[in-house]
C-alpha cells in the first residue's frame, strides 16, 4: 500500500465507526495551547471574534466532538498494543474540549446551537446500539474461526455501517 492509496472517506468513516471522530478535532487543542503558551492567546481570541471562517472551524470541531464517545473504546486504554495510542487520542480530545470552551466562552460544546446539539444527542442514542452490535460482530470475526457464522457476522458488520452513516448525517 502506498500513501496515495489512502482515501479520506474510508479514513473518516473508520474513525466514525469507532465514535472517535479524530479527523474532526485532533491537533486543535494542542495548537491553541501552544499559542497560549507563546503569549498569543489574545490574538487567537481576536481572530475568533473577527473571523467567521475560524468560528466555523471551531463550530465544526465542536460538532465532531459532540459525536465522539470515548467510553465505547475506553477498554483500549489498558491494551498493551494500543493503550498508549488511545490515551494520546483521548488526552487530545479533552485538551481540545477545554481550549474550545475557553475560546468560545461556552460551558458545554455546542451551547450556542441548542437545536443542533439536541439533534446530535438524539441521533447518537440511535447510533449507539448499532455501534455496539458492529463491535460485537467485528470482535467475533476477529477471534472466532467458525465458518458457519462468518457470513452472517460479516453481513451484520456491513449493515451497521449503513445505519451509522445515515443516522450520523455527516461524519466530520
Amino acid at each position: 500500500m502506498k500513501l496515495e492509496d489512502l482515501r479520506a472517506i474510508s479514513f473518516v468513516t473508520a474513525w466514525s465507526m469507532l465514535k472517535q471522530n479524530v479527523p474532526g478535532f485532533y491537533g486543535m487543542g494542542t495548537a491553541m495551547r501552544n499559542q497560549e503558551k507563546a503569549g498569543n492567546w489574545d490574538k487567537v481570541v481576536k481572530a475568533y471574534e473577527d473571523s467567521d471562517y475560524l468560528k466555523t472551524i471551531v463550530d465544526n470541531c465542536m460538532m465532531s466532538m459532540s459525536k465522539s464517545d470515548f467510553v465505547i473504546t475506553a477498554h483500549l486504554a489498558n491494551d498493551k498494543e494500543f493503550g498508549a495510542f488511545w490515551t494520546q487520542l483521548h488526552d487530545e480530545f479533552e485538551l481540545t474540549k477545554t481550549m474550545l470552551l475557553k475560546l468560545s466562552g461556552q460551558e458545554v460544546l455546542m451551547a450556542n446551537y441548542p437545536v443542533d446539539k439536541k439533534s446530535i444527542a438524539t441521533r447518537e442514542k440511535i447510533i449507539l446500539p448499532l455501534v455496539l452490535i458492529q463491535h460485537f460482530a467485528l470482535e467475533k470475526l476477529q477471534h472466532d474461526q467458525n465458518e458457519k457464522d462468518q457470513a452472517a457476522l460479516e453481513k451484520l458488520a456491513v449493515r451497521t455501517v449503513f445505519g451509522i452513516v445515515n443516522a450520523g448525517r455527516n461524519l466530520a
